[in-house]
């Protein structure tokens, strides 16, 4: 579904996957540039989001498995597999509502450990 704000300076792509690993939602904006300029710049939010409980669906997807399927969604979509800012919420998140007893740096490498791990992961399914 496209969508322009009120302003005409914004395009917005919303879409809806579904795969058998799971659902996964992207929404694409495309900023209007300044008089002269040629191309528009966008940016890309994909976030997974897990296959209903159903007696059918059989066992839940394992963190890998939702990764390899985020690989080929990037894939198709020619995205990176490194996104920056991404990881800086996941970093926020996982640090604000850490109730202890690590401390928010020590749950913050966990998470580096981990996202870095996965990223691998996304890298050789792409080969």
């Amino acid at each position: 579904m496209w969508s322009l704000s009120e302003d005409g300076k914004t395009l917005t792509q919303n879409m809806h996957f579904t795969s058998p690993m799971g659902e996964a939602d992207q929404k694409v904006m495309f900023d209007k540039q300044e008089a002269g300029a040629a191309t528009s710049t966008a940016a890309t939010t994909i976030t997974p989001t897990l296959p209903r409980a159903t007696a059918s669906a059989g066992p839940k997807p394992n963190r890998s498995q939702i990764v390899e399927e985020i690989g080929r969604i990037k894939q198709r979509l020619t995205l990176p597999i490194y996104e920056p800012k991404r990881e800086d919420q996941v970093f926020h998140n996982v640090t604000s509502s850490n109730p202890g007893p690590l401390s928010g740096e020590a749950v913050k490498r966990v998470f580096e450990r981990i996202i870095d791990e996965m990223r691998t992961v996304q890298r050789d399914k792409m080969r």
